[in-house]
């Protein structure tokens, strides 16, 4: 990803975790990025703080926009499935 700076030039932003992927921005209004570290197979699933299930699809993008905006305000728990990792992250949606 690229990042212009003041002076003209540009700089290249370098995402490092622990999760396999990252997320912007977090809290959201209506959509969600996500950049995957890899373009395997996944499936994402979002569900809400009781375990309900809310989304889910698989992807095999790096980039992934999410729009979410049929969900209530609150706090949901992410989950990405590779053949590399299960991972998960909470993320808030604030409207």
């Amino acid at each position: 990803m690229k990042e212009n700076t003041n002076d003209g030039t540009s700089s290249i932003i370098s995402y490092e975790n622990d999760y396999g992927f990252h997320l912007y921005p977090n809290p959201f209004k209506d959509y969600i990025n996500i950049v995957l570290d890899n373009d395997h197979l996944s499936e994402i699933s979002i569900s809400d703080i009781s375990g309900k299930e809310v989304f889910s699809k698989q992807f095999s993008e790096k980039l992934i926009k999410l729009d979410l905006y049929n969900l209530s305000s609150g706090t949901y728990i992410l989950r990405v499935k590779n053949q590399d990792m299960i991972t998960t992250k909470k993320i808030v949606l604030e409207k």
